[in-house]
């Protein structure tokens, strides 16, 4: 079945309180062994990153489309320039190919409250206590590439 995101969308998604402008750019999409993963942009959120340092984008998230499903809520543009991102997906394309890099099976809200936490001091157990993926692992609510048998 064919997805409906094409790079360019930018939708509103289903945000944290009070961040209700936030929207989500699609950047790529790829097809990998367990399913397809949206890749996408954030912004327009609220965070205090490492040393209280506001952040209010995440230039690349990997997320699967089934959570990207649960995300979104309406497309408000098509055909958008898409920023730069290419270094971003490189870095994880290389260390998702080596299975050392996931995806969020999470929504995306979920995952910028996760990112929030752990910028907090929070334990990444603590974080994520709330999220599970199909494994039943704790992991920021991502799965990594399966590694080739063979």
């Amino acid at each position: 079945m064919p997805t409906p995101y094409q790079p360019g969308q930018i939708w509103s998604y289903h945000t944290r309180p009070g961040e209700e402008d936030s929207r989500l750019t699609i950047l790529q999409v790829d097809e990998v062994g367990p399913g397809r993963i949206v890749h996408i942009r954030v912004e327009g959120f609220s965070l205090s990153g490492p040393k209280g340092k506001p952040i209010d984008t995440i230039p690349h998230m990997p997320v699967f489309e089934e959570a990207i499903n649960r995300s979104v809520v309406a497309l408000l543009e098509e055909g958008s320039l898409l920023p730069e991102y290419q270094e971003g997906y490189r870095l994880w394309r290389e260390a998702f190919d080596r299975g050392e890099a996931g995806a969020f099976h999470i929504t995306v809200a979920e995952a910028i409250e996760a990112i929030a936490g752990v910028f907090r001091g929070k334990q990444v157990e603590q974080a994520t206590a709330q999220i599970g993926n199909p494994s039943g692992t704790k992991d920021m609510g991502t799965t990594k590439k399966p590694r080739h048998q063979g």
